[in-house]
């Protein structure tokens, strides 16, 4: 796990001159001491740094707040002190994907709460998102109690549930359907994919077993190709297992033309170990619906 520590050694290396006769370096300004402290776990030295001026937003080379070292450091009293100065609202991020429920619980006690529909800059995630991302139970649990949206999307049509789906972390998927009624139908408006075609794309098979158990649909089709269902999308993977286990599902998920749609998606993406799958599906189909002979009637007047 990447720490405080790693950053700044990282963010040193980068910005120190490569000068052996550099001037010395004036003494650090208060900002400086500020950060160093935090780093530390240095909270009476903290605080004489706020008293000689420094900024409880303060930010290093890189860009990272007092608070954000304190929640990598994990530094439960670090954050508690901090937070008694100024929240900061990328923090409940952070403490998100640290998973530990001291610090998470520590900034929804001092109003990140209002933050839990914050989406981060870069990927449009909320502290729940990121939760479900790093496979943290825990924060799942406490962001839910604290009242986060659990079908809330962002600007890429995501939810928690579908993060938790393409991640592989089904024991949270479960958690955030069934405790936070979340929804598996996927976005609407035929922006973005259901949580299946998700778990289908990180070719998570025990997290595809577990959607169907929910009650996932397995024919729903591609938003963006009407004629894929996520049997379609497996095999345009060339994921066999996957493949497999939809045609495994009750006699008549799949018809005979939605095997050969699927099989046309193998054939286009040439994936040789589901074309045979596909191809032996077709025929066993074929054969087991094949109209019963009937047998001649005897006329005794012939």
């Amino acid at each position: 796990m990447t720490t405080a520590d790693d950053f700044r050694a990282a963010a040193t290396a980068v910005t120190t001159p490569a000068n052996d006769n550099a001037a010395t370096v004036a003494a650090p300004g208060p900002d400086k001491q500020l950060l160093d402290a935090v780093e530390r776990g240095d909270i009476e030295g903290a605080r004489d740094a706020l008293t000689l001026g420094a900024s409880i937003d303060a930010r290093d080379e890189l860009q990272t707040t007092p608070l954000m070292i304190a929640v990598f450091a994990k530094n439960a009293a670090m954050v508690h002190f901090l937070l008694a100065e100024r929240s900061s609202e990328g923090a409940l991020h952070l403490a998100a994907r640290a998973d530990v429920p001291e610090i998470t619980e520590t900034l929804l006690h001092h109003g990140a709460g209002a933050h839990l529909t914050l989406a981060t800059k870069n990927n449009k995630m909320t502290p729940l998102h990121i939760a479900a991302l790093t496979g943290s139970e825990n924060a799942v649990r406490q962001l839910m109690d604290a009242g986060a949206p659990v079908n809330f999307r962002g600007e890429n049509y995501m939810s928690a549930v579908d993060v938790a789906a393409q991640s592989g972390h089904t024991k949270i998927l479960r958690m955030l359907v069934i405790e936070g009624q979340g929804d598996l139908r996927g976005a609407r408006e035929g922006k973005g994919f259901d949580p299946m075609y998700y778990a289908i794309s990180g070719k998570h098979i025990e997290t595809i077993i577990e959607l169907l158990r929910l009650g996932s649909d397995p024919l729903k089709t591609d938003p963006d190709i009407p004629t894929r269902t996520p049997l379609g999308q497996a095999a345009a993977l060339g994921e066999a297992g996957i493949v497999k286990l939809f045609l495994a599902l009750p006699d008549g998920t799949y018809n005979y033309e939605r095997l050969g749609h699927a099989l046309g998606q193998a054939e286009l993406n040439q994936k040789a170990a589901t074309i045979g799958l596909l191809e032996d599906a077709m025929r066993d189909y074929v054969i087991k619906n094949r109209p019963a002979a009937v047998a001649p009637t005897y006329d005794p007047s012939i």
